[in-house]
């Protein structure tokens, strides 16, 4: 009996994937060497590397673009002069004095008192237009709530009681001393913060005026 000839080993059995060609230039060779290739993760991309491709066009058109959106922005909510608060509040002020002497000029019946109110009106009404010219000019904005913040419905009260007792005169001269030695404080005092000339300025002019309204006979009889 003949020894059986060797077979080839069948394809796909154990043997077959074993069986190696000496033609093969990686035969014999351990396949681990070559996993590095099959593990190399890509490497994450720069996030500078896009920005650095960019034309010097592009760029200064981008920072351009960027300097305009904080100079819009900066105007609408804190744009305007650093004393525009303060300014405000002394229309505020003008504006309430102003407003209670024209609700009580038809009732009063002295005639030096009646002067008196009309002078106050178109002295504070003045200034109170000055310095809105000076905020126009800062572009600084306000509203007609900012203004109405000085405004106290105590005092109409106050008017009315004293109108039935027949001391309006009086009453009102009280309210408009203590008014304007208030506003007079507060002229005093953005006129040391400010450092602006024309503000400055501006402000001298209303103490002037308010000092001499303070030496009217019937508020230093007050």
């Amino acid at each position: 009996m003949q020894p059986p000839e060797d077979q080839a080993p069948k394809p796909g059995s154990a043997q077959y994937y074993g069986q190696v060609s000496p033609a093969d230039p990686l035969a014999g060779k351990d396949s681990s060497q070559f996993d590095f290739i099959m593990n190399q993760q890509p490497k994450p991309k720069d996030p500078l590397a896009s920005f650095s491709n960019l034309s010097p066009i592009k760029i200064v058109a981008g920072v351009l673009i960027l300097l305009i959106l904080v100079l819009i922005l900066g105007s609408i909510f804190g744009g305007g002069d650093p004393n525009s608060k303060r300014v405000v509040d002394l229309m505020a002020q003008t504006q309430e004095i102003t407003r209670v002497t024209e609700a009580i000029q038809q009732d009063i019946k002295d005639d030096n008192t009646l002067a008196l109110t009309a002078t106050a009106e178109s002295t504070l009404t003045s200034q109170q237009t000055q310095f809105g010219l000076y905020l126009a000019d800062t572009k600084s904005k306000y509203n007609k709530k900012l203004l109405a913040a000085r405004q106290d419905s105590a005092t109409d009260s106050q008017m009315q009681t004293a109108t039935q007792n027949n001391q309006l005169e009086s009453a009102y001269a009280a309210y408009l001393k203590t008014s304007l030695e208030n506003y007079r404080n507060s002229l005093a005092g953005v006129f040391k913060k400010t450092e602006s000339k024309t503000l400055k300025n501006l402000i001298d002019d209303a103490y002037t005026s308010v000092q001499t309204l303070l030496k009217s006979p019937q508020l230093e009889q007050t």
